[in-house]
């Protein structure tokens, strides 16, 4: 056979391949939009996995209140607007697969609307919501000094860091130089909440601050008396959205991470949920 018709074989033969649908091209984004605050359904019933890729609303886009996935789809609510990435579906009427899907992954289930624990974790975060019942942070799932848990219904998988048995409690993430990109702020809100420690003491919380101008921190204060601050670096800002990793706190030494949430204008705290190795605690303004 002549050079000039084995090249042309070739090409043919690659041109065929390249039309062969690869399952890393099943990636696809789409934009959902929640319009006068009504809950709007987008994209198919069976999507195998749901991230959001980029907030396009004012109002705050929180998985398991604003946006989600449940056996009719994709879901955005309360005025939510964002671009999602879909990695494909499995036609399968919902059925998620569950268990583990990898050393770092594990699947949490609340039967009966009651808390169960799953793994001696440091830390987690959801990688998606497998249950009707809204899956929130502080509210239907965390991680304490027992490990990760969920509560109230909510079924999920989540993605999960640390946990070594011992008498921390987790990994949580060293020496993390964090980021110097996100809102300086200094606020402080009314609201209410809980906090829970074996070293640090429990209480219940009716107030929230908020620092970024000057070293990162976090506090909460309440009822006789109670405060304790955290301090760290921020290592994730979104918008109204900032992670903190703890490293230290007004009370002696603490490892976690705080959620930390603010309203529309950034002059009040929305929500703070804090994690660590031997507390937890979470506060919402009124």
């Amino acid at each position: 056979m002549k050079l000039q018709n084995k090249l042309l074989l070739i090409f043919g033969i690659f041109c065929a391949l390249s039309m062969i649908p690869s399952k890393a091209a099943a990636q696809q984004s789409i934009t959902c939009e929640s319009n006068n605050g009504s809950r709007k359904y987008c994209g198919s019933a069976n999507p195998g996995q749901v991230t959001m890729q980029k907030q396009l609303s004012q109002t705050q886009c929180i998985q398991g209140q604003s946006w989600g996935v449940d056996n009719r789809g994709l879901w955005v609510d309360r005025g939510c607007r964002a671009v999602f990435n879909l990695y494909g579906g499995n036609g399968n009427g919902g059925n998620w697969g569950g268990g583990n899907n990898g050393s770092n992954q594990i699947t949490c289930e609340s039967k009966n609307g009651s808390r169960q624990y799953c793994g001696n974790v440091g830390n987690a975060t959801m990688n998606r919501q497998l249950s009707q019942s809204a899956c929130v942070q502080g509210q239907s799932w965390g991680v304490d000094n027992r490990g990760l848990w969920v509560d109230r219904g909510c079924r999920a998988v989540f993605n999960t860091y640390g946990g070594n048995g011992g008498s921390n409690g987790g990994n949580w993430g060293g020496n993390n130089p964090g980021i110097s990109n996100y809102p300086r702020i200094n606020v402080d809100t009314s609201g209410r909440g809980t906090f829970n420690s074996r070293s640090f003491g429990s209480g219940n919380v009716t107030r929230g601050y908020v620092d970024t101008k000057n070293q990162p921190s976090v506090s909460l204060s309440g009822s006789g008396g109670f405060k304790i601050t955290f301090y760290g670096v921020i290592t994730q800002a979104d918008n109204r959205h900032m992670t903190m990793q703890i490293n230290r706190s007004s009370r002696g030494s603490a490892n976690g991470t705080a959620e930390i949430y603010l309203n529309g204008d950034k002059n009040e705290v929305q929500s703070i949920n804090l994690n660590g190795n031997n507390f937890n605690g979470s506060f919402t303004r009124n």
